[in-house]
């Protein structure tokens, strides 16, 4: 009778334990399935930011005006363009940093490499394409200047207005 009362018991016992751990790892296979899925949902979402800010980027300015700011700034600031035979070597090269005075500022403006490699980069030189349009020969350089004004808090140095055709300076440089 003792091994009928065991094995009853144990055969009773043996579905609870079992109900208990089915039940308590389906709550655990979902706990770990809503981890993956926040999981998941956190990188789609980070994934979609990106895809919009790029495709905003590049429908709204272009690759190609990215290109031109970033070779435009480039050159101007670390670029050095042929200036031509000099004594002390054979080409003497010049960027921005060493223009100091206007006939150096003209002299760096018509190098034989000016701003037709900056725009189209090397080896097409004498035009600027931008969209459908094409410009021709060397590129014009302007400064707006305006006229010094007095201002309450100068500090012993003058201000500047916005400029307009009231305020602008046509002086010449001496």
């Amino acid at each position: 009778m003792n091994t009928t009362i065991m094995s009853e018991g144990f055969h009773s016992m043996a579905p609870t334990e079992s109900r208990v751990n089915v039940s308590y790892l389906r709550f655990m296979l979902r706990e770990q399935y809503r981890s993956i899925m926040w999981k998941l949902e956190g990188v789609v979402q980070i994934i979609l930011c990106i895809v919009v800010v790029f495709s905003a980027t590049v429908l709204g300015f272009g690759t190609l005006g990215f290109q031109n700011v970033h070779n435009i700034r480039d050159l101007l600031t670390d670029g050095e363009f042929d200036q031509g035979p000099k004594h002390a070597n054979l080409y003497y090269k010049k960027n921005f940093l060493h223009v100091d005075d206007p006939k150096s500022f003209f002299e760096w403006l018509s190098a034989d490499e000016a701003f037709g490699e900056v725009w189209n980069g090397p080896g097409d030189k004498g035009e600027f394409r931008f969209d459908n349009l094409v410009v021709r020969g060397q590129m014009r350089v302007s400064q707006l200047r305006v006229k010094a004004v007095s201002c309450a808090y100068a500090r012993g140095k003058p201000c500047y207005p916005p400029w307009s055709e009231e305020n602008k300076d046509i002086t010449p440089y001496t």
